[in-house]
């Protein structure tokens, strides 16, 4: 009976654990299997990005290598493109520009309009200025230089232009560009003689090299009203107006605001 018992475990057991065994190859099986097609997928996938995506990655590194041999002529060409927005953005409305001259005030801006990427001076600004309405030209003639940066044409060297020259005839009469008073009338080694206007709010006009001051000091003035006339006075090359702008202790361009194609009939003899 004892016997029997024990030949019963023993087939039980070994049932049992043929069992575990033949679980156990069943999961490594899977497992294999599973390992089998995930490897096929990985070889599909790597067929595919070979075919089609290997070129796209290696133009990609084609153009990387560019970029980087080339690094100076990508900055050559952001310059450019720089230049080319600054001249569209603050490029003058004056048509009359094109016509500059170098017989008086200068050589013409051998920068550009607006000189291209350089900073102005703390006391300068390229930003456009916004007024209520267009003013006065204060002399019919022609730029002979702009705002901004030039070589002085008497000393040679590089300096910052705060306003514009406009060449014309002797004793041409300058007119005021806007309302304003008389602060200060004066002559000096570099400015000639020459007359400042006060127009509230911070914003004066000054005028140079003039041959004769007529307005006198202290006097309330209209726009248009003749002020002075021009000259050859100072720092200068031949007969013009420097005509100078500024708001606020800053000088800017006053090309923004002059209208002149209002002097295309105007007669200032």
């Amino acid at each position: 009976m004892d016997d029997f018992r024990y030949e019963n475990r023993e087939i039980r057991k070994r049932s049992h654990n043929l069992a575990q065994e033949g679980k156990k190859k069943r999961v490594i099986s899977e497992v294999i299997t599973f390992q089998a097609i995930l490897c096929v997928l990985l070889a599909i996938i790597l067929l595919v990005l070979n075919l089609f995506a290997a070129p796209k990655v290696n133009e990609l590194h084609s153009h990387y290598q560019q970029y980087t041999e080339n690094s100076n002529d990508w900055w050559n060409n952001f310059i450019s493109v720089w230049n080319k927005a600054a001249d569209t953005i603050t490029k003058p409305k004056d048509n009359s520009v094109s016509n500059v001259q170098s017989a008086a005030g200068g050589e013409p801006n051998p920068f550009g309009p607006y000189n291209k990427i350089m900073s102005p001076p703390d006391y300068a600004t390229f930003a456009p200025f916004i007024y209520s309405s267009t003013i006065t030209v204060p002399v019919c003639g022609k730029i002979s230089s702009v705002f901004g940066y030039r070589y002085h044409p008497i000393t040679g060297q590089l300096d910052f232009h705060k306003g514009i020259d406009i060449a014309a005839d002797y004793q041409t009469p300058i007119l005021a560009a806007i309302n304003g008073k008389v602060i200060k009338v004066g002559e000096d080694s570099s400015a000639g003689k020459y007359i400042t206007l006060s127009h509230g709010n911070g914003l004066y006009s000054k005028y140079m090299h003039c041959s004769a001051i007529v307005a006198k000091e202290g006097t309330q003035i209209r726009e248009g009203e003749v002020i002075a006339k021009v000259g050859s006075t100072g720092m200068s090359t031949g007969n013009h107006l420097h005509f100078q702008m500024e708001k606020d202790g800053i000088v800017f361009d006053p090309s923004w605001i002059i209208d002149f194609k209002s002097t295309e009939n105007r007669d200032d003899s």
